[in-house]
């Protein structure tokens, strides 16, 4: 490979680190073509992508990143999976492929430019998805106003029985 295309590749990485909502690195050892081909087909459906690059020219492409943290996930073979819109799917999907095959190990991600490690981004696949967050959060916030309507409508219950009470003691009294 020619210094052109190293600084080409160099470039795209930092493209996709700088744009990326998550760069999950991944250790495929042990992984047969077979299944590298069924991981890089399930992120395809996902809406993500896997890129297998040199280490050096990744750790030139993550030199913008304020961590140094990064270079320690650069050790062994080192597959970047990356999406641009949900950064909860490829993580998903991920965790779904390592079940089957435990070759499959997680080094770390970039999450918004965060780096997270190994564990943690997989504890990112347990997130409920986004349609689940908003409709728990418009829940909480609905939760105050209904609330209040259910004291309101308790306290004018409460009226018309004693009312309701008090007229048929009078009824029963004449």
């Amino acid at each position: 490979m020619n210094k052109e295309d190293k600084q080409k590749i160099v470039s795209e990485c930092q493209q996709i680190l700088k744009d990326a909502k998550v760069v999950v690195f991944t250790d495929f050892r042990g992984l047969n073509v077979l299944q590298m081909s069924k991981l890089r087909r399930d992120l395809h459906q996902g809406g993500s992508d896997c890129w297998v690059v040199k280490n050096t020219l990744i750790e030139r492409a993550a030199r913008d990143i304020d961590s140094s943290a990064v270079p320690n996930m650069f050790v062994g073979p080192t597959g970047m999976v990356y999406a641009f819109d949900d950064p909860v799917k490829p993580v998903k999907v991920l965790r779904g492929f390592a079940a089957d095959n435990p070759n499959l190990k997680v080094k770390g991600a970039l999450l918004s430019g965060k780096v997270v490690n190994g564990s943690r981004t997989m504890a990112i696949a347990d997130l409920p998805s986004r349609e689940v967050l908003l409709s728990r959060l418009l829940m909480r916030m609905n939760s105050p106003a209904a609330n209040l309507v259910s004291v309101l409508q308790g306290n004018t219950i409460k009226l018309l029985a004693t009312l309701k009470a008090i007229g048929e003691k009078k009824a029963a009294a004449v």
